[in-house]
């Protein structure tokens, strides 16, 4: 879904002609990071900008535009572009690109939030944003939702996930994952159901399930062009509890695993078995005064051997920890600093630093 810049220029200019009628909001964070590759610089964040419009008492229309800054160039991409019609108080409906509510964290902070309190993203969930992911971040299809009582529920069909594994024949890099903007016939539609029950006004519960395919759309990957790569299932819980003090939530996902028995090239070779993987982060905060917050986060990612989806795509297992602090500055911009200690199984672990100035725009 990448873009030159232009197109988000035009996309943006054309939506300028009804700016009276449409609602926006821009992201966006400047920040200095030490560490990372031992380099030590200030770099620009990605500038996120949302407009929403109500075309009528009922059915409203969404534009996420989200630009990337990779060096010297930069580059857009669409987040989100739905249109959603609510149906009754409790229910609503829609078509489009969504971000996947995968559990607490897709679903509360998407792409730039002041509540998230922390520089990254927890790494299981950010992996897509690098075009590789075990999780795609992503869907294109019909959403709908709803509530009753304590209860909330989202249920999904829609494309499936396209794979681009040539770089990883030619030796050139790992594979690139997306969703499919269009669907072979012979696709298998993703499936994706998601709900919640609220305990009290404090504590939360989630249960996710997903049944997809990964499919190649290369001419040179490791199948051939329309077929499936990968097949995919995973069951996942999530968890959130806020007090007046003290807040903490998570996520754990379960997934397993079937590799195309075709399969060949990389140095890669299929798996007769199902393989399964297992990962979760735990995040906690205490707000020490009313605008400071101090936080912390562990994340894990484990994988059986020869998990070729992952080796694909160059996702090593590992934990990582961090602690961080966020000050609210006002109520449209936040200091935040965090150290990270990223710990692969193989390879050498390392330590990053991140300040960040993030803002929002009504």
């Amino acid at each position: 879904m990448k873009r030159i810049i232009t197109a988000g220029v035009l996309c943006l200019f054309g939506l300028s002609f009804s700016s009276q009628a449409v609602e926006f909001s821009v992201f966006g964070d400047v920040q200095f990071v030490s560490g990372l590759e031992d380099e030590n610089n200030f770099a620009l964040g990605s500038v996120d900008i949302v407009a929403q419009h109500n075309l009528s008492e009922k059915t409203y229309a969404i534009v996420d535009l989200l630009f990337e800054i990779d060096q010297n160039h930069i580059e857009t991409e669409v987040e989100r572009l739905s249109i959603n019609h609510t149906v009754s108080e409790k229910f609503e409906i829609g078509v489009g690109r969504y971000m996947k509510p995968l559990g607490f964290w897709n679903h509360n902070f998407v792409h730039g939030s002041l509540a998230q309190h922390t520089v990254t993203r927890p790494f299981l969930i950010e992996i897509e944003e690098t075009e590789r992911g075990f999780l795609p971040s992503h869907l294109i299809g019909l959403l709908m939702g709803g509530e009753t009582n304590n209860w909330t529920y989202q249920f999904s069909v829609a494309n499936a996930d396209g794979v681009d594994s040539s770089d990883v024949v030619a030796g050139t890099g790992p594979a690139s994952v997306f969703p499919l903007n269009n669907m072979a016939p012979g696709d298998d539609a993703t499936l994706f159901l998601r709900t919640t029950y609220r305990v009290t006004d404090s504590i939360e519960l989630g249960l996710m399930a997903s049944s997809h395919n990964y499919t190649e759309v290369s001419d040179t990957g490791l199948v051939k062009t329309g077929e499936v790569l990968f097949e995919q299932n995973f069951l996942a819980l999530d968890f959130s509890y806020f007090g007046n003090y003290f807040y903490t939530f998570g996520e754990y996902y379960y997934s397993q695993y079937e590799d195309n028995p075709e399969l060949t090239g990389g140095g890669l070779t299929p798996n007769p078995d199902t393989y399964n993987a297992t990962a979760y982060y735990v995040q906690l905060g205490y707000h020490i005064t009313n605008n400071l917050t101090i936080v912390t986060r562990f994340e894990s990612l484990e994988y059986d051997d020869n998990a070729t989806l992952f080796l694909s795509q160059a996702i090593v297992e590992q934990t990582e920890a961090l602690v961080g602090l966020n000050l609210l500055l006002e109520e449209s911009h936040a200091l935040r600093f965090e150290a990270k200690q990223i710990e692969p199984e193989v390879g050498n672990s390392e330590t990053v630093y991140y300040a960040q100035w993030f803002f929002y725009l009504l």
